[in-house]
């Protein structure tokens, strides 16, 4: 099954990646395996989630050749507050057992160093121990403050987005400055008010699909990139089943309307 890639400044990664947060190490092996045989190439970590070491040696594990895979992992605010940011780096390579990062976030601008914080990670860059840099769960004005500080906006702006929560006016910002977008909680964490929606009961019967899949399939068809978190390879199967049909346009301005996004 092929598995369509966009462009995040420098890397090519997968539309649909691999959220790892809460997944247990007994899960790790059989679905990362079936994950990059099926094209999915993004493993999205972070510091805060204490699953580093775990996807290292799962990696190990299935002799993964570190090339083949795009690994992401963030700046946890524990980190902001008790440690240089060099340091903070270092820890995670160190813990993923790799001499870079493909993409390094600020988990959250929690803290209020994160421009400073932003500023200390393009020297990283510049050394090369991280290829790309984001950001997670910003608002446009602390996009703003970065771009103001430094000269450029992240690479990748990681938030939540699903039929029940759409921030329009920062995904349409993200867009217009070649920010990509990626959707934590895709699947708005399996609501039953999402799951169950009329609309939703409506199309899950006109295109004969899941909810996941047709969450996701109106995800990628807003050009959005997303990590759903997938525990089972029968999960992980499920969710990438979304290139073989097309949601309508009809259907589709009713999902981006206030139907489902107001939920």
């Amino acid at each position: 099954m092929s598995m369509l890639n966009k462009q995040v400044g420098s890397i090519s990664v997968s539309c649909i990646g691999l959220g790892t947060y809460g997944l247990q190490r007994k899960d790790m092996h059989n679905v990362f395996s079936e994950a990059l045989d099926c094209g999915i190439n993004y493993i999205d970590s972070a510091y805060r989630y204490g699953n580093e070491g775990i996807i290292a040696s799962s990696f190990k594990y299935m002799g993964v050749n570190r090339h083949d895979v795009v690994i992401g992992t963030k700046l946890a605010y524990k980190q902001q507050i008790s440690m240089s940011v060099e340091d903070a780096v270092d820890e995670s390579l160190r813990n993923l057992q790799t001499d870079y990062i493909d993409l390094y976030f600020i988990h959250s601008p929690k803290s209020d160093t994160y421009c400073e914080d932003w500023c200390r990670l393009m020297l990283e860059k510049q050394k090369g121990k991280v290829l790309e840099l984001g950001v997670s769960n910003f608002n446009i004005e602390q996009m703003k403050d970065i771009r103001n500080v430094s000269g450029c906006y992240p690479a990748i702006n990681q938030i939540e987005i699903n039929l029940g929560f759409y921030p329009r006016k920062i995904i349409e910002f993200c867009e217009e400055k070649g920010i990509a977008v990626q959707a934590s909680c895709p699947l708005g964490r399996m609501r039953q008010e999402l799951v169950n929606h009329e609309t939703m009961r409506t199309m899950m019967n006109k295109y004969h699909r899941s909810y996941p899949q047709l969450a996701l399939r109106w995800l990628y068809q807003n050009e959005i990139l997303m990590i759903p978190k997938m525990s089972s390879n029968s999960h992980l199967m499920e969710n990438i089943s979304i290139f073989d049909f097309e949601i309508k346009r009809e259907d589709m301005e009713k999902l981006n309307g206030e139907v489902m996004s107001n939920v």
